[in-house]
């Protein structure tokens, strides 16, 4: 009778594995830091301008401000989505299940992330450039508040990532 191998038998795989775990733990903290920084800067400096009800600032700002965050942050997403992905699998491979469940939550982080973005946020951008001041004062109001929940959701994936990796020590 043939023996089943596991995944640890076979050199190739192991390296995939031990670079999604890696490369896993950098997307979710680059993810984590840089919504931290939005959250605590960006959307901040939108705020004083919501006080301030300068909405020329706001229109100046916000094109100039959202395709450069977003041409970071979309590839992140994906690559964090798919790094923890491909660990978890690795991980469920070695009947790792501490660390299989903390890479699905990351994981499922990423695609939150991604789906809150296009899905409750993209109503905005569009309100933000064409809006009238109004609309554009209480629209930047709510994309603040929206912005947050993504970084809530990239830190407890962190979290969790980091706690299974501390389990592993």
């Amino acid at each position: 009778k043939k023996k089943k191998q596991s995944m640890s038998e076979f050199p190739f795989q192991q390296w995939v594995a031990k670079a999604a775990r890696e490369a896993s733990l950098l997307t979710c903290g680059l993810e984590t830091g840089a919504l931290l920084f939005a959250s605590a800067v960006s959307v901040r400096v939108i705020d004083r301008a919501i006080a301030d009800e300068d909405v020329d600032f706001i229109r100046t700002f916000f094109p100039v401000w959202w395709p450069y965050g977003r041409d970071l942050m979309a590839p992140l997403g994906v690559t964090m989505l798919a790094s923890n992905a491909v660990a978890a699998y690795g991980a469920h491979g070695r009947g790792e299940m501490g660390p299989r469940n903390a890479h699905l939550a990351a994981a499922l982080a990423a695609g939150g992330i991604i789906a809150w973005t296009v899905c409750a946020m993209g109503e905005d951008i569009q309100s933000l450039r064409d809006g009238t001041a109004a609309e554009t004062l209480q629209t930047a109001r709510n994309f603040g508040r929206k912005h947050h929940v993504r970084l809530l959701a990239a830190g407890a994936g962190f979290i969790a990532l980091l706690y299974a990796y501390h389990q592993g020590k």
